[in-house]
């Protein structure tokens, strides 16, 4: 299982920040003929939306978290956003809805593949999720579907999840039994004694090694930007939580250049074959922390520039300048959204927002409103965007 974030920032659900207790989990799915949750998440994504649930599963293993796990989602249509995490998984796009929730399939073979790969990978997340917030699977009323809510009184007239399920002789108690299962297995899975070195404990594929010795496992993270050393439970144990992580570039590689140019190129790498991520055009001074060749590296993270346009300073003589002076913005340039920017209220982005080119739709002061189109995608510090 991979736990990918893909927070619904612009949705209303998320801009209302409601918290609840964590008391159970409730599994939907789709209702639609749609394998992929990128469809979801880009058409839920926007304001006017009155639905929002906390992830989407695809049965390639991969979880998409559209909601933190401990905010009121809008999935039950009942008393249970109040209670319940809620859970879509994605449906095969070999079956055809026909009336209500009655359905055929044009591709049995392909459709239980879907089916039953989606279940193994709820059965996962659900483990999970049980074990973060102490949950009993088993408990009466934690683990519910859909259906299941309405029965109760505590969500709308659906009829999933059981209306796909049952073709495959799965059932809501078979469901909570081997969550139930799994994490039993989980606990008395052998200790492996290992510190594992990833980005984030849920992204297990980007582990670059495991250790018996926990200070052979911080070196190696102290050597890589951004990684972090977890215990075999998936606590993290360096650095700890509430300490910052540290900076590995040494005090001494960094210099201080003034821009000479009127119009200086900031690139993705150390070279004009690399793609072209914004434009200096106040001839200010910056901060460079590593160079290659010709090439130095900004310290805000925007990129390299050639250091044949600038003229080296003297850093005892000369203030810093830690990131680049404001970006004249007018409406209708082309910006992209620098890495680990938030909203301008501090919300979090969905992962693909970094990689897309936005218009300038609005400009107030320093909050910029960026979208494609005339469609707002969210509103950002206009010193975290790039001019392209």
């Amino acid at each position: 299982m991979e736990i990918i974030e893909s927070i619904l920032t612009q949705n209303d659900c998320y801009r209302a920040g409601r918290k609840i207790a964590v008391q159970g989990l409730m599994i939907h799915s789709v209702g639609c003929s749609q394998p992929k949750a990128e469809v979801f998440i880009k058409q839920w994504n926007k304001s006017g939306v009155q639905k929002c649930v906390h992830a989407f599963i695809e049965p390639n293993g991969k979880v998409y978290q559209t909601l933190p796990w401990d905010m009121r989602g809008w999935h039950a249509g009942g008393n249970a956003n109040n209670t319940h995490v809620g859970v879509e998984m994605t449906e095969p796009a070999t079956i055809k809805y026909v009336n209500g929730s009655a359905w055929i399939d044009n591709n049995p073979t392909k459709t239980k593949e879907h089916v039953l790969a989606t279940y193994q990978v709820a059965v996962e997340l659900f483990a999970y999720l049980c074990k973060k917030f102490n949950l009993n699977p088993l408990a009466d009323g934690v683990i519910i579907s859909h259906h299941e809510g309405n029965i109760r009184g505590i969500a709308s007239n659906h009829a999933d999840v059981e209306h796909i399920w049952k073709k495959f002789g799965l059932t809501m108690q078979q469901f909570r039994n081997d969550i139930k299962n799994a994490m039993r297995k989980e606990e008395n899975k052998p200790s492996t004694g290992l510190y594992r070195v990833r980005k984030t404990w849920e992204d297990a594929k980007s582990q670059i090694g495991a250790y018996s010795v926990l200070e052979n496992a911080k070196k190696q993270a102290d050597a890589q930007n951004g990684y972090k050393v977890y215990d075999e439970n998936g606590n993290q144990v360096y650095p700890s939580v509430n300490e910052k992580p540290v900076d590995n570039k040494p005090a001494s590689n960094t210099f201080l250049v003034k821009i000479t140019a009127d119009a200086l190129n900031i690139r993705q790498g150390p070279g004009t074959n690399y793609s072209i991520t914004g434009v200096i055009k106040d001839k200010g001074v910056y901060t460079i922390v590593e160079t290659n060749d010709t090439w130095g590296k900004l310290k805000s993270g925007a990129g390299w520039i050639s250091l044949k346009y600038t003229e080296m300073l003297d850093n005892k003589s000369t203030q810093t300048e830690d990131k680049p002076k404001t970006i004249d913005l007018k409406v209708s340039d082309k910006v992209k959204v620098k890495s680990g920017a938030k909203t301008y209220t501090g919300g979090n982005l969905a992962s693909f927002v970094y990689q897309n080119t936005y218009n300038v739709i609005q400009i107030n002061g320093d909050r910029v409103v960026i979208g494609i189109g005339t469609a707002v995608t969210a509103a950002i510090h206009k010193d975290n965007l790039i001019l392209l």
